[in-house]
Order: structure tokens, then sequence, then C-alpha cells
């Protein structure tokens, strides 16, 4: 494509001793491309390369947000269904960091996770248990 930057283009990159899979998908906008290379693809951004730590993003409506914010809501809760197991109970020793969005804007908090359990909640319009995400707010 003449005349368009190189900016967000893959690169393959070998990664250590592991044996990446031959059959790779990789997005790219709104394009699916498949690739078969005996290579691993990673972003040209450093923040999209393996960290240890785990990250959890979380969109939240306006109000819970604010609370968060302005240091009244220290605790996010999450129902105990499957979607939110997988996600949050099965990797809870691994959790460490959320970043919670505010709707779908720009606007984040970023948050440490002091520990992750189960327990009630304290508002009447949530009465059953809940996942507990308790929060460090820097």
């Amino acid at each position: 494509m003449v005349g368009r930057p190189a900016v967000n283009r893959l690169i393959p990159v070998q990664i250590g001793a592991e044996e990446p899979s031959s059959d790779c998908r990789l997005m790219v906008g709104r394009h699916v491309a498949s690739v078969e290379m005996p290579v691993r693809f990673w972003s040209v951004a450093p923040h999209f390369i393996w960290n240890p730590k785990m990250l959890l993003h979380l969109t939240l409506k306006h109000k819970w947000f604010d609370q968060i914010k302005s240091g009244v809501k220290t605790i996010e809760y999450r129902e105990i269904k499957p979607f939110w197991t997988k996600r949050i109970w099965e990797k809870r020793n691994q959790i460490t960091e959320v970043i919670f969005h505010r709707g779908y804007t720009r606007d984040i908090i970023h948050c440490k996770i002091s520990k992750i359990d189960i327990g009630p909640s304290p508002y009447p319009e949530m009465p059953d248990t809940y996942y507990r995400l308790h929060l460090i707010i820097q």
C-alpha cells in the first residue's frame, strides 16, 4: 500500500524455547489475518508484551466509577456466574491490578487489588453473595 506509514505493523518475534503454534490468527483493526509461521507475533507497542502481573479491565457505570475515584467505594462486586468465575475467581491468585473504565469513555482508574474473596454486598438492591475485589486506591 503506497502512501501509508508502517506504524501499526505486527512484527514476528521468536519467543524463548517455547514451541509456538504454527497457526496464528491476528486481529488488525477490523481485519483478521491467518498466518502460518513458526514464530509468535507481538505488537510493536511494548505494553502488549507479556507481564507476570495479571491485569483485569472492568467497565463501570458512571455512578460506581465516581465513587471509586473519590475513595468512597473500596470494594468492587461481581455476581457469582460462570463468566466471572472463569475471569476472576479461577485467576484470583494471579490478578494483582485492575483498570476501571468509566462506561466507554477514555476515563480510567488504575488500582491494585489487596485480595479477592466471596461475601455479601452492603447495597440493598444486591442481596446475594458476590465476588469482592478489595481495592488499594492510589
